[in-house]
């Protein structure tokens, strides 16, 4: 039985591993730069206008009425339910306003009324303003 070796430099083996290495370490650096831009597009598309609609609500919900979603027009889903918000807030602050100016006048003669049913109107509006369950 007979038997052959053969040899390869050194220098070739290396270099073709430092190839595989720096191309393989390129791959990684671009798949995390891809991950971090796709974080933050997800971030500035979804979750900041998400957080923008909660502060609002909880805003609204706290009697700020004067609160609207002023952040940057999201998309389809999103922009509905700003504009939804917006409409429900303007709505509320319409209704409060004219059962404010209602509890300033007499409705049968016109007239400005007491201080009292003014004050009855503003204890009742405070009772039902919104509470989380």
């Amino acid at each position: 039985m007979a038997y052959a070796t053969v040899s390869v430099p050194l220098s070739l083996i290396l270099r073709k591993a430092n190839l595989n290495l720096a191309y393989h370490a390129f791959l990684v650096a671009l798949v995390g730069l891809l991950m971090l831009w796709t974080t933050r597009r997800i971030d500035v598309l979804f979750v900041s206008p998400v957080q923008s609609l909660v502060s609002m609500a909880d805003r609204i919900s706290g009697g700020d009425l004067d609160a609207r979603y002023e952040g940057p027009q999201p998309d389809l889903e999103l922009a509905r339910l700003s504009s939804a918000l917006n409409t429900m807030a303007t709505a509320i602050q319409e209704r409060e306003s004219r059962l404010v100016s209602l509890g300033e006048h007499d409705m049968l003669t016109g007239s400005k009324t007491g201080s009292s049913w003014k004050t009855g109107c503003l204890n009742l509006k405070a009772q039902m303003r919104f509470h989380s369950p």
